[in-house]
This record gives C-alpha cells, structure tokens and sequence, in this order.
C-alpha cells in the first residue's frame, strides 16, 4: 500500500487563518468572524475587493501560514499509517511564490517549515512522510501521481481526482469538510467529511497491535489485559491493565473542528479534582497531537434510570460547578460545546443544524415533509414571539453577563453516570464541558432522549436549578424554553447527516447493519418531541 495526499485545504486548513491575517493587513474589522468563503465574500464586495482577496491569499499561504491548523484528525492517521509502516507522499500544486506577494516569501519553503513545525515531516527516520513534492501546474501534479502508482490518492479538487489519467489508481478520496459536494458521484472514489473517516476507510478498525502503539506511546510497561470496547456513540475506549494490576481507560477523542474535547474533558476533570471534586475520572495523561488521553478505570454499576437519588447528585455536582465558576480558577475554561449565551446564539444554532440536515432530504421525503410543513413554520413563529418577549435587560443580540453563566457538562445525565463499588456516583463524560447559560442546562436534561424524564422528574430537576441558580432565571427560562428544545428536535434527527453517521458507526460498527430502523425510529421520536413542544408553548402563551 501506497497513500498520496494533497496539501491545502486537504492536511491544513484554512478556515479560521484567513479572517485572522484579514485582520493583521486591516482587510477585515476586528469584530468580524467567518471563514475562509465567507472572508473572500465579504472582501469581493469591498472597493477593489478581487485585488484585495488575491494579496490575502498569498500571505495567508506564506508569511501567515503560521496562523493555519491541520484538520483535526490528520496527525492520528499520519501516526497510524507510520506505525504500520505505510508510506504516505504529499503532492501539492503549489508555485514557488505567491503572484500578489510583493515580499516574495517562499510559500513552498512556508509549507515544509509548518508541518516541520508540526511534526509531521522532519529529517530523520521518525518522519510520517516520506516525500512532499511541489508542482507548479496542476497538470504537472496530476503527471506525477499517475507514475507513483498510489493505491489511495485524498485530495480536496474534483478536478484532479476526475482527471483520465488517474483512473487506474486503487481509490480516490474526495475531502470535502463543508458538505458542498455531497452528490458527487465517480468511480472507485469516495466523498469524506472528515480524517476520522478517511482513517476508517483506510486503516480500518483499531486492533491490539493499535493498543501496543498507544502502550509504548504513554511509557507504560507490559500489558497484562487489553481490549477495545465499543463507544457509547462518538468515542472509542480501550481498557488497560498493566502488568503491574493497574487499570486505565484509553479514550481516543473524534475529530472535531468545531470543539476541543479533549482539552475540555481532560482539563476539566483535572482542575476539578484539584479543587476536591473527586467524583469524576482521575486524569492521567493526554496526547493532545492523537488527540486521545488515558484515565484512571472506574470500576462501576451503570445506572439504567433516573431517581431522585441520581437528580439530586446532578443537582450536587451543578451546585459545586457553579461555585468553582464564582471563582477565577475556571476563567480560562472555553465555551461549552453548542453553548448559547444569547438569543441570537439559539438561533444561530437551530438554523446551523438544520443547514446540516437538509442534504439528507434528498434521500428521505419524509424527513422532508415534516422539516417543511411542521418544524420551519413553527421555528420562524417561535423565533419571531422569543424576539418580541425577550425584555430589557439586555438585547436578544448581546451576550449575557458572566455573573450569570455557569460552568456545564452539556451532555449531562444518568447514561453518563456509574455507581461505585463504595455507592459513591461518579460522573463520566465532560467532552463537551465549558461554560453557557444554565437555562440550555436546565433545558438539555429535561429533553434528553436517554434521560426520558416525566414531568414530576422534570420538575424536581428544574426547581433545583432555580434553588441553585436564582429565580431571576425562570424569566429567561419561560422566553427561551422552547427554542432550546427544538435544537433536540434536530439532535434526534443527526443519524441522518453523513458525518455524523459515520461517526456513530466508527464507535459502534454494529449499527451500520440497523441504519434504515435507526433512521426511522430516531424521526419518530423527533416528531414526537415537536409535537410535546409545540403543544406545550402554545398552551404557555394562550395560543389554541
């Protein structure tokens, strides 16, 4: 086996580098976010605007490609394909200098230094890449990929992947993060969404050779018992038992463009056990480049319902978060994944997932038929009555104060929680720790499909939260209940999005055989949530 990849847009990216270095040439305002096609939009309409996007881009791709990431993702497969001693060319069309670049900074010699500096091609035998090859013309690049004989060949351009004269080559890899091109069809090519897909595609499952790598990586000694153990829905985990009767957790985090949880997880089990919060997972170490980390094993009883017993150990563990977020100690915490701390955050959110959904109505009229007639026209309604409502404390717009944010595990609830051998509850699962606004708390918990709470559970659960938080949190709470829900309306219907499918059966290849059961059983739940939220609101606001 032999594995080509392209450089731009397919190993770095972009995204968030153009706004950055828009900033640093004055191009863009300082309080404008986007990314690298909305930059190029917004530039385009400005006075000379096609000159002004030619001079970013050849900084970008130069002296600023310090201000570039790799995909998450790529660093683990680079790691993996080394490990098994798979050798992996770069080809990139890539002149030698920019055409808009008056400083002539070398963009090749920009190239080599950063993945040098990320340690993906260095000068010594440990390097994950063999060779990375420059070409001026696409046609000079599509020429040398046709006589390396690659099994597999990832790139971001149709147009090379299509070319005649790669037809020969094994597989062919489209990468395209954005999910612009999600009806692209050739031969012996597939679409991808993500390096944890291409990883999968390629490599396949993770084996006990894998869990030796990952051994040797973290210095541990011999392994008495290894095992791989399928993941609750986005994660993998292994369990590890050295030779010395110690037992750990290897957890390997997917790749997330949009949150870091890794950081979030493993920081944040780490300060909180600083700070005599014992009941969570003892950090033991962490690869943020394999973007994977090992815990201490907890030894444990899953908990399979709720009770007041398991409310009122949220409503413990809540009581301690809010009080750690009082302090400072937590101020360099990021924000909690989907976190809202505006109306317009909620929004935003609704409209990103259902952006994301409608690829898949091409595919399912039924999903179609109930987004179009059902869930758009009441979202624009209960948008419109959330904006009306919203108060005078602060714009619908506009941040909420800090004072008034807590510190959230997001994902939060019993189906995260094990009970210990000494009767202790120990919470699991702080991927998507951060801080937000404790309404989408208080919201999340009583909508989450794995908790299924009734409504005196409901209740008990939101009572607490007020006793913990302040009645001043019911106004909010009353204005935007339901658009907080209706983002589970969406969240129940994720199967349906190509990314997040394969996500799902990366953690648990066992769904793959069940996807037109799953599809179904996860819209019907959706239409029967909406119908509870929609029933419920208008009951609230006197709507018949």
């Amino acid at each position: 086996m032999k594995i080509g990849i392209d450089l731009d847009n397919t190993i770095i990216s972009y995204d968030k580098s153009f706004a950055l270095a828009g900033k640093k040439l004055n191009l863009i305002p300082e309080d404008w976010f986007g990314s690298k096609l909305e930059v190029r939009e917004f530039l385009r309409k400005s006075p000379d605007g096609e000159d002004k996007w030619q001079r970013l881009q050849g900084k970008v791709y130069g002296r600023y490609l310090d201000l570039a990431e790799l995909y998450p993702g790529v660093y683990r497969f680079l790691w993996r394909c080394k490990k098994k001693g798979i050798p992996v060319d770069i080809v990139s069309h890539k002149t030698e200098y920019g055409h808009y670049d008056d400083e002539k900074v070398s963009l090749r010699k920009a190239a080599l230094d950063f993945l040098s500096a990320n340690g993906l091609n260095t000068a010594d035998e440990k390097s994950f890449i063999r060779n990375v090859s420059f070409h001026n013309t696409k046609e000079e690049k599509v020429g040398y990929i046709k006589n390396q004989n690659y099994s597999y060949f990832i790139d971001d351009l149709k147009e090379i992947l299509i070319h005649p004269d790669l037809e020969t080559i094994e597989r062919k890899l489209f990468f395209d993060p954005n999910q612009a091109y999600q009806d692209f069809s050739l031969k012996n090519t597939d679409v991808v969404t993500s390096w944890g897909e291409i990883e999968d595609s390629i490599l396949g499952k993770y084996t006990q050779e894998d869990l030796e790598y990952f051994r040797t990586e973290f210095g541990f000694p011999e392994l008495k018992t290894a095992y791989w153990s399928e993941g609750q829905g986005n994660s993998r985990i292994a369990y590890l038992e050295t030779s010395d009767s110690k037992k750990f957790a290897l957890k390997l985090y997917p790749a997330d463009s949009n949150h870091n949880r890794l950081s979030s997880e493993f920081f944040g089990f780490k300060l909180l056990h600083q700070n005599s919060v014992k009941n969570v997972p003892l950090p033991i170490h962490c690869s943020p480049q394999l973007n994977c980390a090992v815990y201490e094993w907890v030894n444990g009883e899953k908990i399979h319902s709720s009770s007041d017993e398991v409310l009122d150990a949220m409503l413990g563990m809540m009581k301690n978060l809010n009080g750690l977020a009082k302090t400072e100690l937590f101020d360099g915490m990021a924000r909690a994944s989907a976190s809202c701390f505006s109306g317009q955050d909620i929004e935003n959110q609704i409209q990103h997932r259902l952006k994301l959904l409608y690829p898949a109505t091409e595919a399912h009229k039924d999903l179609k038929e109930f987004l179009d007639k059902d869930l758009v026209p009441f979202k624009d309604f209960l948008i419109g009555w959330v904006k009306d409502h919203w108060g005078d404390e602060t714009r619908y717009d506009l941040p909420i104060a800090k004072q008034f944010l807590t510190l959230s595990p997001s994902d939060f609830g019993f189906h995260n929680m094990l009970k210990s051998q000494n009767g202790e509850i120990v919470f699991l699962d702080f991927e998507y720790f951060g801080w937000d606004d404790p309404v989408k708390l208080i919201v999340d918990v009583s909508f989450h499909p794995a908790m299924n709470l009734e409504e005196d559970a409901i209740s008990y659960w939101k009572q607490g939260m007020f006793s913990i938080f302040g009645r001043s949190l019911e106004k909010r709470y009353e204005t935007t209940w339901a658009m907080y829900s209706l983002c589970w309306c969406l969240i129940l219907l994720n199967e349906f999005r190509k990314d997040i499918w394969m996500r799902r059966v990366l953690a648990n290849s066992d769904k793959q055989n069940s996807k037109t059961e799953i599809l179904k059983k996860q819209l019907n739940k959706s239409i029967h949530l909406f119908q509870i939220i929609r029933q419920s609101f208008y009951k609230q606001i006197g709507k018949g």
